[in-house]
């Protein structure tokens, strides 16, 4: 057996019919490409990866090339990746880069750390010839107007044939944020979330899903019997009670499994299994 689920970030306002219909066909049309991989054998961390930079790179997301700008009118990108193996990499404040998500996959393959920041990241980056952003995309106004309030930030689990579960989540943070600001995603307990029960990914204020470490509270629910709708719903009951602000949460468990809850306006999202 294989899974995989995926979003494209919740979203705290509605947004027009035709730009949801785009991106839904995407996200089906990239689940499809990830669920093909799994049925060819490959690695869940090689297929969260390839899954999230498709989303990076396309332009119609908060993440990657379509990352939103910060208050000095630049682009800074946090990605995180974890396996159930508690394997985990990240990168925060990153700019430049097309696929921050690769970043933190190379950090879980060739370093014994866990998190690089900024400049630093970016060296990194680019050490191990990670594309960077094309100048013809470094005009991010236009993106950056169109996902002022939708949040857009991408994630997927999945779930691969040796039984490995592997979450990644990317994003490009809030619209207009405060220059160096980082979000909850490369937070390993508050973004995303993986053990030998489940994984997760999250999406919203990451400044509230950081106070309520929202993706491991909801893989804790897993480990006490409830099941991934359970615990989707119980970490989003939480989370709105707790902090009164917007988040959505994606759960894959170790049997294929799913769970999907938010509290905002809308929240694409795709599940596949085989």
């Amino acid at each position: 057996m294989v899974a995989l689920i995926l979003h494209t970030g919740v979203g705290s306002r509605i947004i027009k019919k035709d730009i949801e219909k785009v991106r839904q066909k995407l996200i089906e049309k990239i689940s499809e490409t990830g669920l093909n991989m799994l049925r060819g054998g490959e690695d869940a961390l090689d297929v969260v990866e390839k899954i999230i930079n498709i989303m990076e790179s396309s332009g119609l997301f908060n993440a990657g090339i379509g990352s939103v700008v910060q208050s000095d009118g630049r682009q800074r990108m946090d990605a995180g990746i974890m396996s159930s193996d508690l394997r985990c990499g990240a990168v925060a404040g990153v700019s430049d880069i097309k696929f921050p998500i690769s970043i933190a996959r190379k950090i879980i393959d060739t370093t014994n750390s866990i998190c690089l920041i900024g400049d630093y990241a970016r060296e990194f980056g680019r050490k191990y010839k990670i594309p960077e952003i094309s100048k013809k995309n470094s005009d991010v106004k236009g993106q950056s107007t169109t996902n002022k309030f939708i949040g857009n930030t991408v994630g997927a689990v999945v779930l691969d044939q040796n039984g490995k579960l592997t979450t990644g989540t990317s994003t490009g943070g809030l619209f207009k944020a405060l220059a160096g600001r980082i979000g909850d995603c490369p937070m390993i307990g508050a973004g995303i979330y993986a053990n030998q029960f489940g994984g997760a990914s999250c999406t919203g204020i990451g400044e509230d899903i950081i106070k309520t470490t929202l993706a491991r509270y909801a893989i804790f629910q897993v480990e006490q019997g409830y099941s991934a709708q359970e615990a989707a719903n119980r970490s989003i009951d939480y989370f709105k009670n707790t902090t009164q602000s917007v988040a959505g949460i994606i759960i894959l468990t170790k049997n294929g499994e799913y769970g999907i809850s938010h509290n905002g306006k809308h929240m694409n999202w795709k599940y596949s299994i085989d």
